[in-house]
């Protein structure tokens, strides 16, 4: 497949292009070149997890096509959906809904199995690694610890960075989702709140407000607070950041320095 370069785009993970067909379609290219990953840092193969997760979707969830350029180079291309904007604010919040339902009945994709004990066993082992303030550990294994107390063991797919830029609609349905860098076997309150934060800066607190009811009838239970969920991630994104900086090499170090925090959290919460 011959490729014509449009953009350079930002990715400490991967190498992104956008591209231009021969057929004149428009689509990116990508080339992992690190496998960290802010769920289960340097663990994992990147490139394996991305292509499990499309071909599992392909015509299920996706109408996006994709094609492996290069197997030992781990580079693919996948072509861009076009965005449209027919669905109105409220249809968009019942298809997501629908879309955590399809989540939760994928159970095994041979994915990273990332449940609460893994996060804080890997959460705390690489934060003493990469020297983090102690407060901040058991600030961390506190909260979850609480989550694991309040739901239950239920794993399933987990998209791992589920916002609204990372899902298409058209014609009142889901047409593509992209981005499974983060995607594991993990409890589907983490996709739920995350999408629900998305919801929030994007269509304001009414429609949060309104996921949050369609969420709770529809699972009977309720949502993760989102303060709680901010503050996780916080100390999380601080740990990881700590761990590039301090334990990865230079050059994974020098790819991610836009995405590393400088500051840590507050300890106030």
């Amino acid at each position: 497949m011959k490729l014509k370069v449009l953009e350079r785009i930002p990715s400490f993970q991967q190498q992104v292009e956008k591209v231009l067909t021969e057929d004149n379609r428009i689509g990116y290219k990508k080339k992992i070149i690190s496998n960290f990953s802010w769920w289960t840092f340097d663990q994992s193969d990147l490139f394996e997890r991305e292509i499990k997760v499309l071909n599992l979707l392909d015509k299920k969830i996706n109408n996006i096509y994709f094609e492996i350029l290069d197997l030992q180079e781990k580079e693919f291309f996948i072509e861009e959906i076009p965005r449209n904007h027919s669905c109105n604010k409220e249809q968009k919040i019942y298809l997501i809904i629908e879309l955590l339902n399809v989540f939760r009945k994928i159970q095994s994709l041979g994915l990273d199995n990332v449940n609460f004990p893994f996060i804080v066993e890997n959460l705390v082992k690489n934060g003493e690694k990469a020297k983090i303030e102690k407060k901040l550990l058991e600030e961390i294994k506190t909260i979850i610890k609480k989550w694991k107390d309040k739901y239950d063991s239920f794993n399933c797919f987990v998209h791992g960075d589920l916002d609204l830029n990372n899902i298409f609609f058209g014609d009142c349905k889901i047409s593509g989702l992209i981005d499974f860098e983060e995607t594991i076997i993990s409890q589907p309150q983490f996709d739920a709140v995350n999408i629900s934060w998305s919801i929030s800066e994007a269509l304001g607190k009414n429609y949060y407000d309104l996921f949050s009811q369609k969420f709770e009838s529809a699972f009977k239970e309720k949502l993760i607070p989102l303060d709680e969920w901010k503050r996780f991630c916080l100390i999380r994104n601080w740990i990881a950041s700590c761990y590039l900086e301090r334990c990865c090499s230079r050059a994974t170090k020098e790819r991610a320095k836009k995405f590393i925090f400088k500051l840590p959290p507050s300890f106030n919460f």
